[in-house]
């Protein structure tokens, strides 16, 4: 196996897990942020990680850096359900620290019917 094989190889198959366990680590974290119990939760998502609570409120979370992704998931999953949803986008330094980008995350959001976009440093 050539050492690019052995690149993807541990990236794709070892350590994938690794990075979808740390990031499920923070659903304690995202109901304490929408104050809602953990017997709320109606049906939960990965790719990105996600919820849909009681009532139809639905939360993503992510890396601030993969902020179309969640937005657009958060839309795709909400589409024509008129329900409020949040963005809970982690590791947000040192790219959106500043308020120019966090405001056209925070345009982008808006315009697909989002609530709200909590930032995490």
């Amino acid at each position: 196996m050539n050492a690019r094989a052995v690149r993807v190889y541990i990236k794709d198959t070892l350590l994938k897990g690794f990075g979808r366990e740390k990031l499920v680590g923070h659903q304690a974290q995202v109901l304490r942020l929408v104050q809602r119990p953990p017997e709320d939760i109606v049906h939960t998502f990965i790719k990105p990680h996600g919820l849909r609570l009681t009532g139809g409120l639905s939360v993503a979370w992510g890396r601030a850096d993969d902020w179309k992704i969640l937005l657009g998931s958060l839309f795709e999953r909400g589409h024509g359900d008129g329900v409020a949803s949040v963005a809970v986008l982690f590791r947000a330094a040192p790219r959106f620290t500043s308020q120019t980008s966090r405001a056209m995350v925070e345009d982008a959001a808006r315009r697909l019917g989002i609530e709200r976009c909590v930032w995490f440093d």
